[in-house]
């Protein structure tokens, strides 16, 4: 007499069985506070032994402890590091820039502009820091003709520029001009040591 084959569904149960049971902890465990924000839940419970399907309240907590693999360590919880609310310094207040520009003035002597001939005499004022810095300069100058005017005009706006930033007569002059900024650097520099 041949041994009796167990019927089919005898061998596809246990396999079923345990595909339920374990979507039912994924799913118990992927949300485990389902239950109590949407009410009762309950989760399908196979009996292998029974063959009967029972409910379980979805409130129902099941044992999990942490398992730790060899070589490895168990995992931190994460500290928070409580926020700090940045503080604000106010700027300091700053006292007004004063300018004391013309605290000490100096009066150049008149310098004839020329080369080959007399074009005409320049004198350089110039204004000065109570700490002795050259802050502006300027110039009066008178010409022999309409032609020295014109080149007096254009030449010495740029003299006195160089001269406020160079802040003292070692300036370079104006290429084309060359009898004005000779006759004006010797008058600033008759400025500079003549300052009170």
């Amino acid at each position: 007499m041949s041994p009796r084959k167990p019927r089919i569904a005898r061998r596809i149960f246990p396999a079923i069985a345990l595909t339920a049971v374990g979507t039912g902890m994924v799913h118990a465990l992927d949300r485990p506070n389902v239950g109590a924000a949407n009410g009762p839940l309950t989760l399908p419970t196979i009996d292998p032994n029974a063959g009967i399907t029972t409910t379980v309240p979805a409130s129902t907590t099941l044992p999990l402890t942490p398992t730790t693999l060899p070589g490895s360590s168990p995992t931190a919880t994460p500290q928070t590091t409580p926020r700090t609310t940045p503080q604000t310094v106010a700027p300091r207040p700053t006292a007004p820039a004063t300018s004391d520009c013309g605290a000490i003035v100096g009066t150049g002597a008149q310098t004839t502009i020329q080369w080959r001939r007399t074009y005409g005499v320049v004198a350089v004022t110039a204004k000065f820091t109570s700490a002795g810095v050259l802050c502006h300069a300027s110039a009066n100058y008178s010409t022999y003709d309409s032609r020295s005017a014109r080149y007096e005009s254009w030449a010495i706006p740029t003299l006195n520029k160089q001269a406020v930033a160079v802040g003292s007569a070692n300036i370079n002059g104006v290429s084309g001009a060359t009898a004005c900024s000779d006759a004006y650097k010797t008058s600033l520099q008759s400025a500079i040591d003549n300052k009170h």
